[in-house]
């Protein structure tokens, strides 16, 4: 009963309207880099498969560091060839 009064009393705060007026920002900040990172994982698919098929295999692709290895590695084999 208490914690609910406590509960009550604190909605009716300046802070606390201020708070849940920013929910709603928050909210649709979250929602719209939700739909960026939706994005960039579309868009490192695409890459994946483009590495593919340079490659030849999907070996390389198991981690950023090791695909962009592998990438300059066969950029300098192909500058020094």
């Amino acid at each position: 009963m208490l914690k609910r009064f406590i509960n009550w009393l604190a909605r009716k705060t300046p802070q606390y309207k201020a708070l849940e007026a920013n929910r709603d920002e928050w909210r649709d900040d979250y929602l719209e880099m939700c739909a960026r990172r939706s994005t960039w994982e579309k868009k490192a698919r695409g890459y994946q498969d483009v590495l593919v098929e340079i490659t030849g295999s999907i070996e390389s692709i198991t981690t950023p560091n090791g695909t962009l290895r592998k990438i300059r590695r066969m950029a300098n084999e192909g500058l020094a060839g």
